[in-house]
C-alpha cells in the first residue's frame, strides 16, 4: 500500500530517513511554492494532486505536514490517516500561536531569523544529540525563509474544527505543541517534536502496527 508522507515545516524526506515502513511504499510529497496570501486549506488541496486515489492508501503528516493531510482527509478517502507531532486544530494552538495571531508577530520577524540555527531552536524541536542538531541545522539552513514566514502565519490562521479519525502519536516532551494541549492515541515518552528522528524504532513499530491493521 502507498503510504504519502508530509514531512514538517521548511523539511523534506530527510525527517523520516530513520523509517523502515517496508513493505509499504512510501511516497515523499514535495512542498509546493505557495501563492501570496494563500490559505492553508488551498494549500493542501494543490499538494494533494499528488494523491493517486485510484488505489488504496494512507496519508501520513509530520507537524505542519499533519495539518495538511486532515484537510485532506476531509475529502479523500484514506484507508488511514496517521498524525505525528501536530495538532488538529484551533482549539490544540498553544497559546503564543494564537498571540502571533492576534498581533500579526510572524510578519515582524526578519527574514533570515527562520532558517538560522541556533540554540532555542534545537530546544523547541528538542534535538538533543549531536546528530539530531546537525540534521535541523542541515533542514533549517536549506529552508527558503519567505516559505516559513508564510507557513506560520497560515497555521496561525488555521481555523479547522472539524476532528477527522485518524491515529495519532505525539511526545511527552514536546515544546512546540505541548501534550498537555492534544489527544494521542498513543505517548512516546521523552519525545520532543524531532521525535521521529530520537525515537525511530519505537514510532516505526506503532506505524507498522496500524498500517497492518488496515490491509
Amino acid at each position: 500500500m502507498k503510504v504519502y508522507c508530509f514531512s514538517g515545516l521548511g523539511a523534506d524526506e530527510r525527517a523520516f530517513k530513520y523509517l523502515d515502513l517496508y513493505p509499504h511504499k512510501v511516497v515523499h510529497v514535495k512542498w509546493l511554492d505557495p501563492i501570496e496570501n494563500e490559505t492553508l486549506e488551498s494549500y493542501a488541496n494543490r499538494m494533494g494532486a499528488v494523491v493517486d486515489q485510484r488505489e488504496p492508501f494512507i496519508l501520513m503528516g509530520l507537524s505542519f505536514g499533519g495539518m495538511l493531510v486532515q484537510e485532506l482527509s476531509m475529502y479523500m478517502n484514506p484507508r488511514k490517516t496517521i498524525l505525528i507531532s501536530t495538532i488538529s486544530g484551533k482549539h490544540e494552538q498553544p497559546f503564543r500561536m494564537k498571540i502571533s495571531k492576534l498581533f500579526n508577530l510572524y510578519n515582524l520577524i526578519p527574514s533570515a531569523y527562520f532558517n538560522r540555527p541556533s540554540a532555542i531552536a534545537f530546544r523547541l524541536f528538542g534535538a538533543k544529540s549531536q546528530g539530531e542538531q546537525e540534521l535541523l541545522s542541515e533542514i533549517l539552513q536549506d529552508s527558503d525563509p519567505k516559505y516559513i514566514r508564510w507557513a506560520l502565519n497560515a497555521i496561525a490562521r488555521w481555523d479547522n474544527t472539524q476532528t477527522i479519525e485518524a491515529f495519532r502519536i505525539h511526545g511527552s516532551d514536546d515544546r512546540l505543541f505541548p501534550l498537555k494541549s492534544v489527544k494521542p492515541d498513543y505517548v512516546v515518552k521523552g519525545g520532543g517534536h524531532l521525535m521521529v528522528i530520537s525515537h525511530a524504532k519505537e514510532i516505526e513499530q506503532q506505524l507498522l502496527n496500524v498500517m497492518e491493521s488496515v490491509e
